[in-house]
């Protein structure tokens, strides 16, 4: 393979000491080019000989880092047509099939039984290119891949009637593609990796694909009002002010959030229990827990207060006279009058057993020494009713009191 000689013919090459200010002077471009630091995997012609190719190293970034090549060969296969590529880590390979999806092209280089012919340079062609690539992805469930010259472009309209949800392959590389999904049909259209995650860009919509080098992850812009993330997004000392948030779960306490993503679970994280001295949060008891009295880490609602031991089950307060008539009560459905000072009680309220407490008074009407409410052993003591009397202290005859109160204590069922 022959190096060309390049000559150039001015009048006058400024800024360069090698080359003084002359009329008609020739200029060595190989000699200019020699004085250059070489590009990254450059062409080396002193490590160039039979089928060994030889190429500079130099300086690129991988994965944010600024790393060193080395100077290098490598060796070609004869009577072929080499593709010499680097992976985004600056490895040189070279197959005989074509340029690899996700790899940097190189040159492309033809050789016969044991030298180089032909040396084309495809540096170039690993440039974004700003253009806008249109493929139909018409079809049944299944994978499109697109090839490394279609994946250059930055915007990508896929167009075609879908019979089944489809996957659209790009190159394992860092990118970022302007995705259009027109096309038709009421299947998904996922733009992903070949082993990565993917994401679903919805029919009609723009997203903004953006490849790692392993997965894909969208950014809708459809609205800069409502910008729609999809995927895993991670914001950094994010600074929330006014408005709501809505679809996010498991937001940290100390973000605002409650950590879960449970009505239940938040309740748990991020309730404080109540203390003589704290504002909080209490459980409230159940009827067995009111009835032993001995829970001090709960409070009963009002509707099992009647279970505590101390509470009176039922109460009332009646006119006795005349037919009896209730003037108040608790746990009592009605009077069964009897006869003169006589009477039952029915309760709304049933008790555990018919060893149930009573307290009671009536007001004595004549003056003359009180009276006493009792209880006699041939009468009515159920769990749902007890009979009582109302009698003269004094004379001990029965009366009609014209107001009797009534207590009664004990478990209830």
């Amino acid at each position: 393979m022959t190096a060309a000689r390049n000559v150039y013919a001015q009048k006058k090459v400024v800024g360069n000491p090698d080359y003084p200010v002359r009329d008609n002077a020739e200029i060595d471009i190989n000699q200019i080019a020699a004085s250059l630091p070489p590009a990254p995997f450059g062409y080396k012609p002193a490590t160039t000989t039979g089928l060994t190719f030889g190429y500079y190293g130099g300086e690129m970034w991988v994965d944010g880092v600024l790393t060193s090549i080395s100077d290098s060969t490598i060796l070609l296969t004869a009577s072929a047509t080499n593709y010499v590529e680097a992976t985004r880590a600056g490895v040189v390979s070279k197959n005989t099939t074509g340029f690899t999806a996700g790899q940097i092209p190189l040159y492309e280089i033809t050789t016969d039984t044991g030298s180089i012919t032909v040396v084309n340079d495809r540096r170039i062609s690993n440039i974004p290119v700003i253009g806008l690539l249109s493929l139909s992805v018409a079809g049944a469930a299944g994978d499109v891949t697109l090839t490394a010259a279609q994946a250059r472009n930055d915007i990508l309209n896929f167009t075609g009637a879908l019979t089944g949800n489809r996957n659209v392959i790009v190159p394992t590389v860092p990118q970022i593609w302007t995705v259009y999904n027109n096309t038709t049909g009421a299947f998904a259209l996922t733009v992903k990796t070949a082993a990565g995650a993917g994401i679903v860009v919805t029919q009609g919509a723009r997203l903004l694909v953006i490849c790692d080098g392993t997965s894909c992850y969208g950014f809708s812009y459809a609205s800069t009002a409502s910008p729609t993330f999809t995927g895993t997004v991670t914001i950094a000392s994010a600074v929330i002010s006014g408005g709501s948030i809505t679809g996010i779960t498991d937001l940290a306490i100390a973000d605002g959030g409650t950590g879960q993503s449970t009505a239940a679970g938040a309740f748990t994280a991020i309730k404080q229990a109540a203390s003589e001295s704290a504002t909080g949060v209490v459980e409230l008891g159940s009827n067995a827990e009111a009835a032993t009295a001995t829970d001090t880490a709960r409070v009963a609602p009002i509707s099992a207060m009647k279970y505590h031991p101390g509470m009176a089950k039922a109460w009332l307060v009646f006119n006795g006279t005349g037919t009896p008539a209730i003037l108040g009560s608790y746990g009592v459905t009605s009077i069964t009058d009897n006869g003169t000072g006589n009477y039952t009680i029915n309760f709304s309220v049933t008790f555990a057993s018919v060893n149930y407490g009573i307290l009671g008074f009536a007001q004595d009407d004549n003056a003359d020494g009180g009276v006493i409410v009792s209880t006699w052993s041939t009468d009515t003591r159920t769990t749902t009713a007890r009979q009582i009397h109302v009698s003269e202290s004094t004379a001990g005859g029965a009366v009609d009191s014209p107001y009797v109160f009534l207590a009664f204590f004990g478990d209830l069922v």
